[in-house]
């Protein structure tokens, strides 16, 4: 396969899905830029550092790891919550898009969604919904953008092991629901045929794969990589 220039947006973050992705992809031999979240604010249209991320990196290829989730009971959901997290899941990826639109260049992009656009999750109403609407900007760009030669997908994976939201997750729950430690882990297998989370290693193949793929066929769809949830 011939050597790609990739920009990952969420790679620099330790532990993350978006740092397994820049492993994998170094290791398949090709070049990664990952710029770190103060250097690049998906959200900051004024700053022009999208736009010197993609000339210095040229990149053939983009994938979107950034998310952000508040577990909050619908009752005491904020408003200010609620655009946090629509902000950053959803319309950060439009930045994101737009900005490589004016490079009137073609991309492979990959946007890690969640399986939580499709499974509704008590307290995770602001999350659930950004997810949604993000696999929907996907299917719409895609559309928009395909017969100029882009491909636009979406990795929706289920909960992923030694991450920062899942930490934060298994923390905020037990808050939250006043469950114990030992509750939250049972209810958790219960829910997985595999019986575990998932790890980083798998989705970062899994994104790989559809990233790198040479079919242009490939495009508006959302791929779901959850152990069979």
């Amino acid at each position: 396969m011939e050597s790609k220039n990739v920009l990952v947006l969420g790679g620099a973050s330790p532990s993350s899905i978006g740092e397994a992705i820049c492993y994998r992809l170094g290791y398949l031999g090709h070049s990664v830029s990952s710029p770190t979240a103060e250097y690049l604010n998906v959200l900051d249209e004024e700053s022009g550092h999208m736009l010197e991320a993609i000339t210095d990196c040229q990149p053939d290829a983009v994938v979107y790891s950034v998310g952000v989730n508040e577990l909050e009971w619908s009752w005491a959901l904020t408003r200010e919550s609620f655009d946090r997290i629509m902000s950053t899941n959803v319309w950060g990826f439009i930045n994101v898009l737009k900005a490589l639109q004016t490079t009137g260049n073609s991309y492979s992009v990959l946007a890690i969604t969640s399986d939580a656009a499709r499974r509704p999750m008590r307290t995770s109403m602001a999350y659930c919904a950004s997810k949604a609407a993000l696999d929907q900007v996907i299917r719409v760009a895609s559309r928009e953008l395909a017969m100029e030669g882009w491909r636009i997908n979406g990795l929706a994976p289920g909960k992923v092991e030694g991450t920062a939201m899942t930490r934060y997750v298994d923390e905020r729950v037990l808050q939250i629901r006043g469950w114990t430690k030992e509750r939250a882990e049972e209810y958790e297998l219960q829910s997985s045929p595999i019986r575990r989370k998932l790890w980083t290693t798998e989705i970062a193949a899994a994104a790989c794969d559809i990233l790198l793929s040479d079919s242009i066929a490939w495009t508006g769809d959302i791929i779901t990589v959850n152990g069979g949830r």
